[in-house]
């Protein structure tokens, strides 16, 4: 809608590549730009009174990328925190607790940091309201006479759920951080961590009855 009203107020909108970026030229003071439409195919030159050269938003730095690292929230490549899913979860982290509201995420406007901000508070209510929170039911799980205690695992987990005892040098799973997301399993050289419902004996089972209805 706004862009519809722009162009008929007479904003002309130009789209151009990034390897071919409008050129700004001093014709004896006035200003000539020079651009390359992709839309038109042409090469455009116009002659303004003034330009006016808008910035990008970025996110805040140094703070921003210090917070996302020590709440375990991923980021970006601009530096913006992400969203544990685009669709199912638009509010939400990797991280229980943890909500975005407003720029952290992305660039918005006011009426959509709002109706944000409404959305995390109305979460972060959910575990206020019940008086608990509730765990993954499905975590990792240490084999201590396989572990060898090599650090594996508490380097690949996301969540700082596994950590490495070096008095007993084993791996020892916080199940109360753990999600469940199978990356300590996956990368244990020793194949001393399983996922607790989805361990090996479990998957085979389930794999030779499905052979056995099928046949």
């Amino acid at each position: 809608r706004m862009y519809r009203h722009a162009c008929e107020a007479g904003v002309q909108f130009i789209k151009y590549s990034f390897e071919d970026k409008p050129k700004v030229k001093d014709l004896n003071g006035k200003v000539e730009i020079e651009v390359f439409d992709q839309i038109l195919g042409e090469t455009l030159r116009f002659q303004v009174d003034t330009l006016i050269l808008a910035l990008g938003m970025v996110a805040r730095y140094p703070d921003t990328p210090e917070l996302l690292k020590l709440l375990k929230v991923p980021q970006c490549g601009s530096g913006f925190c992400m969203e544990k899913h685009i669709k199912l979860a638009p509010i939400e982290t990797n991280t229980d607790g943890i909500f975005l509201a407003g720029c952290l995420q992305s660039p918005k406007n006011i009426a959509e940091t709002l109706a944000q901000g409404s959305g995390s508070a109305a979460k972060m209510n959910i575990p206020l309201s019940n008086g608990k929170a509730t765990s993954e039911p499905i975590t990792s799980f240490v084999d201590e006479e396989k572990c060898t205690g090599c650090g594996t695992c508490e380097k690949v987990c996301p969540y700082g759920a596994i950590r490495v005892d070096m008095d007993k040098l084993k791996a020892k799973t916080m199940e109360v951080l753990c999600k469940g997301c199978g990356s300590c399993a996956a990368s244990c050289p020793e194949r001393a961590i399983s996922m607790n419902h989805f361990r090996d004996e479990q998957l085979i089972s389930q794999g030779i009855a499905g052979i056995s209805e099928e046949g």
